[in-house]
This record gives C-alpha cells, sequence and structure tokens, in this order.
C-alpha cells in the first residue's frame, strides 16, 4: 500500500487532494475520449452501410423503370408489326398512294400517343431495301 502511495506522490508531488482531483478528471477525460471515438466510429459505419443499401435500392429501382419503358417500347412495336392497317396498306406505299401514308402515319401517330412512352421518340417505316416509306418522330410532343 504504501509503494501505491509513493507512486502517486511520485507522479504528482502536490497535496492529496489535488492528486485525486487530477486523476479523476484525467480518468474522465480518458472515459470520455474512448467513448467519442467509440461513438463515431459506430455512426460512420452506421451511415456508410446505410448509403450502401439506399444506393443499391435507387439502382434496383432505376433498373425496373428501364425495364418497364423497354416493355412498353416492345409492346409498341410488337403492336405496330402485327396491325392490319400497315399490312394492309404496306404494298400501296410502294406505288406511292398518298392515302395508305396517311393511314400508315395516322397509325403510327395513335400509337406512339400512349402516355407510357414518355421522351424523345421515332417510329420509322422501312422497305426491305431499307429505304424510308413513312417515319414519325416525337420530341415530348407530337411532331
Amino acid at each position: 500500500m504504501r509503494s501505491l502511495w509513493r507512486s502517486l506522490k511520485a507522479l504528482y508531488s502536490g497535496p492529496f487532494q489535488s492528486t485525486l482531483v487530477f486523476s479523476f478528471t484525467l480518468v474522465a477525460a480518458l472515459t470520455i475520449a474512448l467513448g467519442s471515438l467509440v461513438i463515431s466510429k459506430t455512426i460512420t459505419a452506421y451511415l456508410a452501410g446505410a448509403m450502401d443499401e439506399r444506393v443499391a435500392q435507387d439502382i434496383q429501382c432505376a433498373k425496373l423503370v428501364y425495364l418497364t419503358r423497354q416493355e412498353g417500347l416492345t409492346h409498341t412495336a410488337n403492336q405496330l408489326a402485327l396491325s392490319n392497317t400497315i399490312i394492309e396498306s404496306y404494298p400501296d406505299t410502294k406505288e406511292g398512294e398518298i392515302k395508305a401514308l396517311d393511314r400508315i402515319y395516322q397509325k403510327l401517330k395513335t400509337a406512339m400517343n400512349d402516355d407510357t412512352l414518355l421522351g424523345n421518340r421515332a417510329v420509322v417505316l422501312l422497305d426491305r431495301e431499307g429505304r424510308v416509306i413513312t417515319g414519325l418522330i416525337i420530341d415530348g410532343d407530337l411532331n
């Protein structure tokens, strides 16, 4: 016990009460510093995990929106490819018949006026050689 008192006196040669105040202050300061460090690391790890989870959810949401848009475009393209109006009017377009072109254009206009297909879009009807028969470009509004 005497060796403990001697080591305390050697640590701080002031009065005993001052030594106790210094010792308890040192213990409190170390506890606060260590607690702050642990809490800071814990909060940083939690926030990093939460941000990673949020980014993963946003990426998944963007993929779903993209796939939904892609399905809408695929549905519209199939609808136009199988349309009786286009199939029946197509042979007349080779002869330059304006009414046939107008029927096809109106069908394209109706199909592309779908609310689920937002943004800029272009639809072009080509012949077997790749020449444009008629088409429609939409830049947010029907043009």
